[in-house]
């Protein structure tokens, strides 16, 4: 213990500040302490963004200088570089124009002027890989600092059940992301409430094996949620090893494919719990 302690006297004196994974919204920012070697799940139903979600995830982290590697073992290249530069932060084109090939000329310049940024060579879009060990190979050859997984549940292992093979998927995940030291994020699918159960989703609906929610160091959970007369997206921090839980609120722009954060509205139970939360995460800030 002395010997730990005087390396922690060492951390602490280095004024170097830590380099902690930023993913581009800063209330969640707030949360998460997400650094080298941890691996990360992003969990939702079908159809609810965690797709769109992640991409723009990558992206901002690209911009911050990572190496970026994402592994879409549903959804085509050209798909996903369509809502990747339909976001507001890429290039802002419409989606459905896009679809329709109606581009604009303001398009154009903003596509030519993504293409030259420093970040988009920093993120790789890949198709082709299928296991755990083939991610792995492919990492260590481009280097990645962070890799992208959509989604855990279509990779193939070995396990004669879906129990088992999501176990040894998560398992194999998880040491990818300890021994190569990079940020593994996961997407996941979730088994949502029955209906009659009426609650949001949590870490224990994430489908077909209970692995993930104990290797995951992180774990971000998002549904729709309705607040007075709109439909947002609810994002839950469920699983935080290094800082508190919570939950937040985001807008969704699905021409744009971008979230951004949404303060609650005064008066509805969402913010007198939101506001709750908050107090408890500074209360331990202070305490810490």
């Amino acid at each position: 213990l002395a010997d730990l302690i005087g390396r922690w006297c060492d951390r602490m004196q280095d004024k170097t500040p830590p380099d902690y994974l930023r993913f581009g919204i800063e209330q969640l920012d707030g949360y998460l302490n997400v650094s080298r070697g941890k691996f990360v799940i992003l969990a939702a139903d079908s159809s609810v963004g965690k797709t769109a979600l992640a991409l723009q995830f990558a992206y901002h982290m690209a911009e911050t200088g990572k190496k970026v590697g994402f592994f879409s073992l549903e959804t085509d290249a050209d798909t996903l570089t369509d809502r990747l530069l339909a976001e507001v932060q890429t290039a802002a084109v419409d989606l459905p124009r896009a679809k329709r090939k109606q581009i604009r000329d303001e398009d154009w310049k903003r596509v030519t002027a993504l293409a030259m940024r420093e970040a988009a060579g920093r993120i790789r879009i890949l198709n082709k890989f299928r296991t755990v060990d083939q991610i792995r190979g492919r990492t260590i050859m481009r280097g990645f600092d962070v890799v992208f997984v959509d989604y855990v549940q279509l990779l193939e292992a070995a396990g004669k059940e879906r129990w088992d093979i999501v176990t040894n998927i998560s398992i194999g995940l998880h040491r990818m992301a300890q021994e190569l030291g990079v940020t593994v994020v996961g997407l996941s699918q979730i088994t949502p409430p029955s209906k009659d159960q009426k609650r949001a989703p949590s870490k224990d609906d994430l489908r077909e094996s209970r692995q993930l929610k104990h290797d995951a160091d992180v774990i971000l959970i998002m549904s729709i949620s309705t607040e007075g007369a709109g439909v947002f997206r609810e994002l839950q921090v469920a699983k935080n090893k290094d800082g508190p839980l919570g939950r937040m609120l985001l807008d969704f722009d699905p021409e744009h494919m971008s979230f951004r954060y949404r303060p609650p509205m005064e008066g509805s139970p969402v913010a007198g719990q939101l506001r709750a939360e908050g107090r408890k995460a500074k209360r331990r800030a202070a305490e810490g």
